[in-house]
């Protein structure tokens, strides 16, 4: 029966042709996994061949076992003659069986390939990752004063482990927001086979470290050491830590056995342990721990003058100051780009002096040049995820939300607990008009963390993008409850005022502004918002004609973003006060071209406003052309992605530059549709006069 069976199948080519399929199949995969990182193919392409190959195996079993390919073409197959089958049944069977291995053999690879071999690489992966936990400070005096030590110590292991070839390490805020939990627990949520912990005693000039590495999977202690040295051993009790946790793991170091795992950049425990102090300080992102990490890490300075860390850390000092303090941003810039480029000339393969140096230069307006330090800060280190999030936000906030959406993912892969990455990405979504999924991402953050100031800010913008304007209102007043000085919660909380058009409560919250920074970059830009949004156009005029003095005829700053911002502004004084002509002559001069401007609501509202002024001087031609290029700009910005509110909004100004009130009254209504209703804004918006004027608009206005 069986050998009747082979005869059949010999007969009818069924093993030929299966054979034949297999042999391309498995040239075809091969081609495709090494194709795949060549010419950047989509990593789960190999995965879906190989699905549809053994998936067709069926198929070419039994098409071939009904049909012939012949010649002449497709033909019924036909049953072996008994002549044949004689012929056949005095043969030996052998080829037909090693056929058939041949067949189950290439069934298995597609298997292994498909199913086994991605958990095997994966648990090898997880096998050679580990999670650093902060260590903790047992030191009898003055414990609290001292934490920052410990911690810093964990982050120094953390930084040399992370560069240990096939070691995969999770990132700092992800490791460092487990406090208390099951060891199990850890190893689940940040994907790791083991955990470092252990703690820090320092007395006087002594010092006692302990740590253990323990398995995420059943707790066990796979090794453990206590350290007992001088104070000023710390560099080399790090340095034996590390080596014996790679020794522990099995991982073979590159290179010979004296390369150092730690590089402290600098002999001087008196610098390194302010270092350590101004970091510290860092984390609590205020006006105040920003000013007192300037003098620790300038103390720093003073015991090691060559100390590139310092250098930086004083860099990121300046640089928070310039975002929360009462400091001009020119000031903050000049000062940080001074620390800096220290930094970077005594050693430039510090990735976070090259993130620092792209924030510092994101300060003078040049995103070009700020987007390729922070790409330069990723190739130096690719798992530095503070460098994806500032690459991000970036993109983001320049109008390219699908690159952005791309290294947000790649930021959160590395850093999967980073609630400030989350948060960041929250606007995003809402930029895209995904409301929902912002929200849900910024509640979870606050209901983690209820005083957390990013999660109340961005869910205070994020609200007013959906047109939740008492819920924005909300949490802006949460933000200044929990940061009453900080001049980004302030902000929003002026700008939640005036959207529900209560100017009484915005003229105290702008009072409050500037007296606790009148210097900040937001506040200033948010006083020009609120003078808008007052009639109070001469003062707008003059504060906004102040920022241009040194940059509008300076060459250096010709086709620049920095350039292009500020005269936006001064040219809605200038038109608010129905000065088209003066208007146009700063436009003129501060915009670039539309193909080298980010594709953003922003940009495109610019150009409405040269439309606006072109038409109101009688130039209906050149009022045209800009609508038109307006209109590329928000094209290329739904292209990107964009999908919220605001756009509908931005089409009805450029209807209304030409005061085409049905059109404009069209992308009103499309606009209220998805949400929008922020009308107080419409009736203050200087290229709206005319239409805000029509029985339309009053109609729309009332329902």
């Amino acid at each position: 029966m069986f050998k009747q069976f082979l005869n059949e199948l010999r007969h009818r080519k069924v093993l030929r042709t299966a054979i034949a399929y297999a042999i391309l199949v498995a040239t075809v995969v091969e081609f495709i996994d090494i194709a795949t990182p060549a010419l950047g193919l989509p990593t789960g392409l190999l995965r879906l061949v190989i699905q549809i190959a053994l998936a067709g195996i069926p198929i070419v079993l039994v098409l071939s076992w009904f049909f012939d390919l012949t010649s002449g073409g497709v033909v019924w197959g036909k049953a072996p003659s008994e002549s044949s089958q004689t012929v056949a049944a005095s043969k030996s069977h052998l080829i037909s069986l090693l056929l058939i291995a041949l067949l189950a053999t290439t069934v298995v690879y597609l298997s292994y390939r498909l199913y086994w071999e991605p958990r095997v690489a994966a648990e090898f992966e997880r096998g050679k990752s580990i999670a650093v936990m902060p260590f903790a400070n047992i030191s009898n005096l003055e414990p609290e004063a001292t934490e920052y030590f410990s911690r810093g110590i964990s982050e120094e292991i953390l930084n040399a482990l992370s560069k240990v070839k096939g070691l995969r390490v999770a990132a700092r805020t992800s490791s460092f927001a487990f406090k208390q939990h099951d060891v199990k627990e850890i190893g689940v949520a940040l994907d790791v086979s083991v955990i470092l912990q252990g703690t820090v005693r320092r007395s006087g000039d002594q010092l006692r470290i302990s740590a253990q590495l323990i398995d995420t999977v059943n707790g066990f202690q796979l090794w453990s050491g206590v350290y007992s040295h001088k104070l000023d051993d710390v560099f080399l009790i790090q340095e034996q830590i590390a080596r014996a946790i790679v020794e522990s793991l099995q991982i073979k170091l590159l290179g010979d056995k004296k390369t150092k795992l730690i590089h402290a950049g600098t002999q001087s425990l008196q610098a390194y342990d302010k270092y350590l102090e101004g970091r510290d300080l860092l984390e609590v992102r205020t006006s105040s721990q920003a000013r007192k990490a300037i003098s620790i890490f300038q103390q720093a300075l003073v015991f090691d003058p060559e100390y590139a860390q310092a250098y930086a850390g004083l860099a990121d000092s300046w640089i928070l100051l310039r975002e929360v303090g009462n400091l001009s941003l020119s000031i903050a810039t000049q000062n940080s780009h001074d620390a800096i480029t220290k930094s970077l000339q005594l050693d430039n393969t510090l990735p976070e002096a090259q993130a620092s140096l792209g924030l510092c230069i994101l300060g003078g307006g040049s995103k070009a040049d700020a987007a390729r330090q922070f790409q330069k800060a990723i190739d130096l280190d690719p798992e530095y995820s503070d460098a994806y999030l500032l690459r991000a936000n970036l993109l983001r906030d320049q109008g390219y939300l699908a690159e952005a959406t791309r290294v947000y993912t790649q930021a959160l892969a590395l850093d999967p607990l980073n609630l400030t990455i989350s948060e960041n990405q929250a606007l995003l979504y809402a930029y895209q008009g995904r409301y929902d999924k912002a929200v849900e991402q910024l509640t979870l953050s606050v209901e983690k963390e209820p005083q957390r100031l990013t999660a109340q800010l961005i869910m205070s913008q994020v609200q007013s993008l959906i047109g939740e304007k008492t819920k924005a209102l909300q949490h802006a007043q949460t933000a200044v409850d929990i940061a009453p000085q900080n001049p980004v919660a302030l902000s929003l909380l002026l700008d939640s005022y005036l959207r529900l058009n209560d100017l009484q409560q915005a003229a105290i919250v702008f009072k409050t502004m500037q007296v606790s920074a009148p210097n900040n970059e937001w506040v200033i830009v948010k006083t020009m918002h609120y003078y808008l949004m007052t009639d109070q156009f001469e003062a707008l005029n003059e504060i906004a004609d102040s920022r241009l003095v040194g940059i509008i005829d300076n060459s250096g700053f010709v086709g620049s973003d920095f350039l292009f911002e500020r005269t936006g502004w001064s040219a809605t004084a200038k038109l608010a006060l129905k000065d088209a002509k003066a208007a146009i002559e700063l436009l003129e001069k501060g915009t670039a071209e539309v193909k080298k401007l980010d594709p953003n609501p922003a940009s495109a509202y610019v150009f409405s406003l040269l439309a606006r002024s072109k038409f109101l001087t009688g130039d209906k031609e050149g009022a045209e052309q800009s609508a038109k290029q307006a209109t590329q700009l928000l094209d290329r910005a739904q292209t990107e992605g964009w999908d919220n509110r605001q756009l509908s909004y931005i089409r009805a100004t450029i209807a209304a530059s030409s005061d085409n009130s049905s059109l404009a009254i069209n992308h009103l209504q499309d606009a209220i549709k998805k949400g929008w209703n922020d009308f107080v804004r419409a009736e203050h918006d200087p290229i709206m006069q005319e239409i805000i004027k029509s029985a339309e608009y009053m109609a729309l206005r009332k329902s």
